[in-house]
């Protein structure tokens, strides 16, 4: 009985897992939802001893991967970047002057943009987003109807 038991358990973990969303690196246009949170940082790499920042990122219900997509052309630009998996969070990237999202900090939000592996001491997760567009669900669902 014990081995059934454990045979389930491996089984609906391998399944959970399987069921993760994934995304590539690279692909124009991704979009993710996720609820969007602004965090302080203290004392980041590269500033002086008494700066704070307060990144954007999206925080996921449930975690998701991010992998090399097959499309040959992307795949040779981000050849480099290693998949990444159980994602929770993605740090935002963005022009302050065009996206201001402020107001949307603690909503559920639709990312439009595409992804990348951080490649500087300013990134504070393993995948940043280089964000297009943002938009809350709320509006997402009053729009369509």
């Amino acid at each position: 009985m014990k081995k059934v038991i454990l045979s389930l358990l491996v089984l609906l973990s391998v399944i959970s897992v399987s069921e993760r969303a994934v995304y590539y690196y690279g692909i124009n246009d991704t979009v993710i939802l996720g609820k969007l949170v602004r965090e302080k940082i203290k004392n980041p790499a590269g500033y002086n001893r008494n700066a704070v920042i307060y990144p954007y990122f999206i925080v996921f219900e449930n975690p998701v991967d991010v992998k090399k997509t097959s499309d040959t052309e992307i795949r040779n630009r981000y050849e480099i970047f290693d998949p990444v998996y159980n994602v929770s969070r993605i740090q935002l990237n963005f022009d302050s002057a065009k996206i201001e999202p402020d107001q949307l900090t603690g909503k559920t939000v639709r990312v439009t943009g595409f992804l990348l592996h951080s490649n500087s001491r300013y990134h504070y997760t393993e995948i940043i987003i280089d964000v297009d567009k943002i938009e809350t669900v709320e509006e997402l669902w009053i729009f369509e109807r």
